[in-house]
């Protein structure tokens, strides 16, 4: 909803959805998160020619053909308008710091989104072949994504907001001026378009479709609770539905903790994971 909230901005933006999708799946999405691979994947969705063969952007498992030729076609026009690009296969948004130019991260925004992580299981517990479907997996994408937040936000900026799905779904129409107001863009349609899909929130659905174990399960995991920690999440089926505690987008911008320091630098030295298992193959 909200990246299709966004591409209402302005007189309409063209979007790509998981440009990564079938390079990167499952646990490979987690594993070896600071690789010459991932970094390379960074370079070609940023790149301002991908579909040319010196890019490098084209060979097998880096980006998907026809990603290749939207993004062409999206910017061929050098006065094109900005192109919104969702994907949830980069998780380590360190690798954009530290592989994009100074030009690149003043040329993009970058929105990150945050959910409780209760909630997030819920809508993917129905999906048992799903390469994802595994809570200690999700615990620590998430992790390592909201823990890297610093890293980009210190690299550009002033061009990185993180939202929370529990604040902008309350009110899509505010949620959309605010984000026009980031992105620099008249947001008349948006403001239109959040009101038309405006619906009233009941209780959370995680309340009643996760077992006590899973709910448990989430909030003693190490990862998802630095997660909740961060986040302002409450534990708890009963005080975990009042987000009146969440934090705000200028304080997951702000430095990690020391905690969080060790458990981003485990996350950085995984280069395995068995998520039937649980297990992690780490460097030595």
């Amino acid at each position: 909803m909200a990246i299709d909230l966004i591409q209402h901005a302005g007189d309409g933006l063209p979007g790509l959805w998981e440009p990564l999708r079938h390079t990167s799946e499952g646990r490979r999405i987690l594993m070896e998160p600071d690789s010459d691979f991932k970094r390379r994947q960074v370079r070609c969705l940023f790149s301002e020619d991908p579909s040319s063969p010196s890019s490098g952007c084209g060979g097998v498992n880096v980006m998907v053909a026809e990603v290749l030729d939207s993004l062409k076609n999206a910017t061929a026009v050098p006065s094109h308008p900005p192109v919104v690009l969702k994907t949830t296969r980069i998780v380590n948004l360190r690798l954009m710091a530290e592989e994009l130019s100074r030009e690149q991260l003043q040329g993009a925004k970058f929105v990150v989104l945050v959910r409780d992580p209760r909630a997030i299981w819920a809508s993917f517990k129905p999906w048992k072949g799903w390469a994802i479907h595994s809570i200690p997996l999700v615990c620590r994408l998430l992790a390592e994504s909201l823990l890297t937040v610093p890293a980009l936000a210190d690299a550009a900026p002033g061009r990185v907001e993180v939202v929370m799905y529990e604040e902008w779904s309350k009110d899509l129409a505010l949620f959309a001026e605010q984000m026009g107001a980031f992105l620099g863009l008249d947001s008349a349609g948006m403001v239109r378009f959040g009101r038309e899909r405006q619906r009233e929130l009941g209780a959370p659905s995680w309340v009643s479709s996760l077992t006590a174990r899973e709910v448990s399960y989430i909030e003693r995991d190490p990862f998802c609770r630095a997660y909740m920690d961060r986040a302002g999440y409450r534990p708890g089926r009963e005080e975990g539905v009042d987000y009146s505690g969440l934090r705000t987008s200028a304080e997951l911008r702000g430095a990690l903790g020391p905690s969080e320091q060790g458990l981003l630098a485990e996350l950085m030295s995984i280069l395995d994971f068995d998520p039937s298992m649980s297990q992690v193959l780490r460097r030595p």
